[in-house]
């Protein structure tokens, strides 16, 4: 099952959003989230959040659509996004798309990124969309099919760094130590028809970015 939680930071791409949301199985709004398919044809199967960021009309439309809708407390441990991914994992989702998921608020941004590892520890496909960026994490051997305009950024998660080899890139490496705190691995580029990732020795996270 592929579940897609559409949460509070920002979405710009309107048809993006539909098209996520057609492939989708299940949906889950997170409070605010709501807002960016007030004015579709998108029908979330599930409403969760505080809801301090709402907009009323919205919150309203979704009551009369019957939409399901699960309150929770302003203070509780989790966000609202964590919340719903802790609700498609008891759903049995093999793949979470999240969108909304980065956006002017960093510390959410961050949060939800690193949220990516709890799916990927768990064997759950998990990847944040927006209109120039997909966001995942990776290790082991990766493919990323040539798209043009576009960047490829790996990240190391861990202190000790991680050991990457690439082929089809424009800057290839083999068995090269990515550190932890070094830009080293950021905006290379496929120039064939697909780039060969292989990281070994701790996880990285995949940007894939157009500008």
């Amino acid at each position: 099952m592929k579940g897609l939680i559409i949460s509070n930071g920002e979405i710009k791409n309107d048809k993006l959003l539909r098209d996520v949301a057609r492939d989708s199985d299940y949906i889950i709004c997170a409070d605010g989230g709501a807002d960016y398919i007030a004015d579709t044809s998108i029908k979330p199967d599930l409403l969760i959040g505080d809801f301090d960021s709402i907009d009323k009309d919205t919150f309203r439309k979704l009551e009369r659509d019957k939409v399901t809708i699960k309150k929770f407390p302003i203070k509780k441990d989790y966000t609202d996004t964590e919340l719903a991914i802790n609700i498609l994992i008891e759903k049995g989702a093999e793949e979470i798309i999240f969108m909304g998921a980065t956006g002017s608020r960093l510390d959410h941004s961050l949060a939800n990124i690193h949220l990516l590892y709890k799916l990927y520890k768990m064997n759950i496909k998990g990847t944040i969309v927006n209109e120039n960026n997909k966001i995942f994490i990776g290790y082991g051997d990766i493919v990323i099919e040539k798209e043009e305009n576009t960047y490829v950024s790996i990240i190391p998660m861990w202190e000790r760094g991680s050991i990457v080899t690439l082929k089809g890139f424009q800057y290839e490496t083999d068995r090269k130590k990515f550190e932890f705190s070094s830009s080293y691995g950021i905006s290379n580029r496929i120039v064939k028809d697909r780039g060969e990732i292989k990281i070994e020795s701790g996880e990285c996270i995949i940007v894939i970015s157009k500008d």
